[in-house]
């Protein structure tokens, strides 16, 4: 893919949605034989003359546990985290 189609790409995304700077840019590939796997973006290297970014393999993730996860865990820290009056964590 060419520098210019994957600025479009992006540039396309971001009048969408708010990009986080400090995400991590993630594909899903296929190459038609094998199942649809994620990979991460790792820095781009300019080899060439050609702007190169390899892609490492991702573990995949069940974004409903991830939620939950977040939330027990803001629980937990809403919970134990000393308030003024609070007998939660007495």
């Amino acid at each position: 893919m060419t520098a210019g189609k994957f600025s479009e790409i992006v540039r396309k995304v971001s009048e969408h949605l708010r990009l986080d700077g400090s995400a991590k840019l993630t594909f899903v590939v296929s190459d038609g034989l094998r199942p649809m796997q994620l990979f991460c973006a790792n820095a781009p290297l300019q080899l060439d003359g050609l702007l190169t970014v390899a892609l490492t393999p991702r573990a995949a993730s069940c974004k409903p546990r991830d939620r939950w996860l977040a939330d027990e865990t803001a629980k937990a820290d809403a919970c134990c985290t000393p308030a003024a009056g609070s007998k939660c964590c007495a």
